[in-house]
């Protein structure tokens, strides 16, 4: 099911879902969720990037993505109750 109003956070280094930090990484860039739980980034120089959860919400496995100046990305991001490290 979509999430509305999440903060989605595009960061430097990878960000395990659910892990407590004292000092968490603070995102380069944030989208808040559609209804329909799209997101959108603008304005991303090319380069690689990992999105996840910014802030509370629901624990998702965020991914690796990879921007270039020929083409954005688009990803998936889903809820877990168990994830697995960065992906």
């Amino acid at each position: 099911m979509p999430v509305a109003g999440q903060a989605i956070g595009v960061f430097t280094q990878a960000v395990i879902p659910g892990k407590v930090l004292q000092h968490p990484p603070t995102p380069i860039a944030t989208a808040t969720t559609s209804p329909d739980g799209r997101f959108t980034f603008h304005r991303l120089e090319p380069g690689r990037y990992f999105i996840t959860v910014a802030g509370t919400g629901s624990s998702v496995a965020g991914h690796w993505v990879v921007v270039t100046r020929d083409r954005g990305a688009s990803m998936l991001l889903t809820r877990c109750t168990d994830c697995a490290g960065p992906r």
